[in-house]
């Protein structure tokens, strides 16, 4: 999903309207397969602070969970 952020972010920068709804697509695909759970615990984690111990510990799993899936 943060690859397809990444994406839409530059596509809006370079005006591609068509590329944008592209990857409105396939985002909104994404979040259908990873489900309304993962959705929620990405919405809580917004306001966490990434840099207190707790925050390092929650970003280091997902670093570790992100380092095993292909890309």
């Amino acid at each position: 999903m943060s690859d397809i952020a990444k994406q839409i972010v530059q596509a809006g920068q370079q005006k591609d309207n068509e590329k944008l709804e592209e990857l409105a697509d396939k985002l909104t695909e994404q979040e259908k397969n990873l489900g309304s759970e993962f959705l929620a615990l990405m919405e809580s984690l917004r306001g966490a602070n990434l840099k207190s111990k707790d925050g390092q510990e929650i970003e280091s799993m997902f670093d570790k969970l992100d380092d095993s899936c292909p890309h």
